[in-house]
């Protein structure tokens, strides 16, 4: 997920066209395979991420972030205070 007024994605290949940090938690197989399909660059990934709203939210979204498209976005913009507004994800 990432702040739609930050990052223009529309699908997993436009994220490497942003050089936008990649969030996730370490280990990810499916981080290889976007890798691997040339959808994001290796430099981009960032494997500290640790469940924590903190990094998104200090940096307004101008990240890509692993979260669960079912659960995430929402609370990101109505459970979170300190973000409160929508995110895109993919």
């Amino acid at each position: 997920m990432w702040n739609p007024q930050k990052l223009t994605i529309k699908k997993f290949s436009d994220i490497g066209k942003t050089n936008a940090k990649v969030l996730v938690f370490e280990g990810g197989v499916w981080v290889d395979y976007l890798i691997g399909k040339g959808w994001i660059n290796k430099s981009q990934v960032d494997t500290s991420y640790d469940g924590s709203p903190s990094r998104f939210i200090s940096t307004d979204g101008n990240i890509v972030q692993q979260a669960f498209a079912t659960s995430e976005p929402y609370d990101y913009q109505h459970v979170i205070p300190q973000y409160g507004k929508p995110v895109s994800y993919c």
